[in-house]
């Protein structure tokens, strides 16, 4: 299990550094208008080194689906990325981005089979679990005093006044973009819940969600929890949160 172990974080780690490479002239510029061609070009960049990396130390051991890539379907083992969720915030400078990956041996968001690592690497904000054991360096921004949650919803959901309706003394909602990245955020222990109002795909949240299911925050639907995620699409609305947080914030937010 120790060589097993050290072959995942070897990956992680020359992912970082192949990534930095990548991204070491990339500027963000606020001034610049999003450009899909830019993000396209870093994005297939980005899944070819780490396709390239995943080769190398694990032969062939997984199918790789990435966004740019989904020639093999969801076929287990999986290697399952997202290397730029947030494109608007990569390109335009919130970097409010995060490349989003699993290795996946079963489709349960509590297996310890996996493997998952988030990282914002404009940001340098990470979390990663690796066979169960869960490195999420407990950084909390969380007051011990607050009276309100603190709520994760998308800023362009926000922009189109998705939200408008959810007002309460009892939780406060931040736009943020990128939902893997407000999934890091949440694994991290920087809010109390994580709400999208919209559909979301595999690739952009299975990562997040087995982290977060981690850290003692579950993913619901209307139809209540969900534990496993197996298809490219999976519906809205979802939110994650702690157990002892769902009635009230199904009542008060899913169910508005």
């Amino acid at each position: 299990m120790s060589s097993e172990l050290e072959s995942y974080r070897n990956f992680i780690k020359r992912s970082r550094e192949n990534l930095r490479k990548i991204l070491k002239n990339f500027s963000p510029d606020p001034s610049i208008k999003f450009s899909l061609d830019l993000v396209t070009k870093y994005d297939l960049e980005i899944s070819s080194a780490i396709k390239s990396i995943v080769k190398k130390l694990f032969g062939g051991e997984y199918f790789f689906f990435s966004e740019e890539e989904r020639s093999h379907g969801l076929k287990l083992p999986l290697c399952l990325v997202d290397p730029i969720d947030g494109t608007f915030g990569f390109a335009t400078g919130s970097r409010e981005c995060a490349l989003s990956l699993s290795f996946i041996h079963d489709y349960d968001l509590q297996s310890e089979k996996n493997v998952h690592w988030i990282w914002n690497f404009l940001k340098d904000e990470e979390s990663f679990s690796i066979k169960g054991q869960l490195k999420n360096f407990e950084v909390s921004l969380l007051d011990g005093t607050k009276t309100s949650l603190r709520g994760l919803v998308s800023r362009r959901d926000s922009e189109r006044g998705l939200f408008q309706q959810l007002i309460s003394k009892d939780y406060h909602l931040e736009q943020m973009g990128s939902i893997a990245y407000k999934l890091l955020k949440l694994s991290l222990h920087q809010c109390d819940f994580v709400y999208s109002v919209t559909d979301k795909n595999i690739w952009d949240i299975f990562a997040g969600s087995a982290l977060a299911t981690q850290a003692g925050y579950f993913l619901y639907n209307k139809q209540g929890l969900v534990t496993r995620l197996e298809s490219e699409l999976i519906k809205g609305p979802l939110l994650w949160c702690r157990e002892s947080d769902y009635n009230f914030l199904r009542k008060e937010i899913i169910e508005k």
